[in-house]
């Protein structure tokens, strides 16, 4: 029997949300339900004003209308969970310069119309993919973008396994560990190996092109990979404590990092991301913090500590940024996530674990429209998942691959492509690789 998964946070717009996992196990055929926790409230407290799309998030039947608007607020659009009350407006928010509907400015009879003021129809019929981003675009300098999420009629969207690629091995492109992945400035798909110590490149469709070489001294586990808007590649070596640069044709260019708690060094960087803008951000596990550099290395500022509040962390495994620029950040044993601005402003906390799971969030990345991938396990389950969730923190949907009986699935990192599928390193019993998963179908 296969894998089937569902998710779906209730509640007003605030942040007191519940998911619900619905998975017919493989090995007992249990049905196991999940609902997390309300959500922490210190992502309602925040008081840096910050432009959103209210609702950010809405179901409607075919023909169905509904009013969005861009306002400036703590945070998001949320509730306060403290008193129950809308949070204070604040300033007046950026005009908007237009709005669109799954990227269709004014949107299109497939995906539903969206007037100049905001107002949305949706289209008579529910589409093959019934998830549609509506986005408004931000007058002003830099440019900015603001999201909300409608899910036409009562189903959840729906991720398909479209490719799996990759084998167990210590040959050429084969895995022990596939960890980072993301993709190169032209398309090609960057996959590090953790156990292997290889950085390797292949095509979209799982071809080896080849694989990077270290500078000085060989990789040393290297645990992600991310390529800015250069086509520099970026690679962090955990054990090692050191980023590596990269040309786009795989030479070393810079190297920079060493062992340590100093602004600047590293115990165990596990995550890396080039955000918009230029700067490389990294996640650090031992430390709990997040440092970020400029593309040539230069230390910029750093933030964060051990502890539960906004802007600590318990491990922070994941790091990922939005088109924005906004940065996103999932902890390991801290089990949520969080958002801060490029400078490390707090926003909105989110996906917050209930007390009485045992679940790890390891990795998150970020797709062209703002929504958010997390790659969660249930280990005393056995199960694990990618749970998706859009800019303001609303549970989307959760997906994972159909199972075989006594096989697992197990995702470690994950990248999106402009078709909005999902490359996610798998290293569970079912195929050690690649996983790649496309919108719709009935996966």
């Amino acid at each position: 029997m296969s894998q089937a998964y569902g998710a779906r946070f209730a509640g007003p717009q605030s942040v007191v949300r519940r998911i619900v996992l619905s998975a017919c196990c493989t090995v007992s055929g249990a049905l196991l339900a999940w609902m997390a926790s309300p959500a922490s409230p210190q992502g309602a407290t925040t008081q840096h004003l910050q432009a959103v799309i209210c609702p950010s998030f809405v179901r409607l039947e075919p023909g169905a209308k509904q009013q969005f608007a861009v306002k400036m607020t703590p945070g998001a659009c949320k509730v306060s969970a403290a008193s129950g009350k809308a949070a204070p407006a604040g300033a007046r928010p950026p005009a908007v310069e237009s709005w669109s509907a799954n990227g269709i400015p004014g949107g299109s009879s497939e995906f539903g119309a969206i007037a100049p003021g905001g107002l949305y129809t949706a289209p008579a019929r529910i589409p093959a993919v019934n998830e549609i981003s509506i986005t408004a675009a931000l007058q002003g300098e830099p440019k900015r973008y603001v999201w909300a999420t409608v899910l036409l009629g009562p189903g959840e969207p729906k991720y398909s396994l479209v490719a799996r690629w990759g084998e167990e091995g210590k040959g050429p492109g084969q895995f022990a560990e596939p960890h980072g992945i993301c993709l190169d400035a032209e398309g090609n798909v960057l996959v590090t190996d953790a156990q292997n110590n290889k950085v390797y490149r292949f095509t979209h469709e799982g071809k080896l092109i080849g694989e990077l070489t270290a500078g000085a001294s060989p990789f040393e586990s290297p645990r992600d990979v991310t390529v800015d808007a250069a086509g520099d590649i970026f690679v962090v070596d955990s054990p090692a404590g050191r980023i590596q640069r990269f040309d786009r044709l795989g030479q070393v260019t810079a190297s920079w990092g060493e062992k340590g708690s100093e602004p600047g060094q590293f115990l165990h960087a596990h995550a890396i991301i080039a955000a918009p803008g230029g700067r490389i951000y990294a996640a650090e596990v031992n430390n709990c913090r997040i440092q970020v550099y400029d593309s040539s290395g230069k230390f910029l500022l750093q933030w964060g500590e051990r502890g539960t509040g906004p802007g600590q962390f318990t491990a922070p495994f994941g790091v990922a940024a939005d088109p924005n620029g906004d940065i996103f950040v999932c902890e390991f044993d801290g089990r949520r996530c969080q958002k801060f601005t490029s400078d490390g402003v707090h926003l909105i906390t989110f996906a917050v674990a209930p007390a009485d799971q045992q679940l790890s969030y390891h990795a998150l990345t970020c797709d062209r429209r703002g929504n958010v991938y997390v790659m969660i396990w249930d280990n005393p389950r056995k199960l694990a998942w990618v749970a998706k969730y859009n800019n303001q923190g609303d549970a989307i949907t959760t997906f994972a691959p159909p199972l075989k009986p006594g096989s697992s699935f197990k995702p470690t990192c994950a990248t999106t492509d402009e078709q909005g599928r999902v490359y996610v390193t798998d290293r569970g019993t079912a195929s050690v690789g690649i996983a790649v998963f496309a919108p719709g179908g009935n996966e």
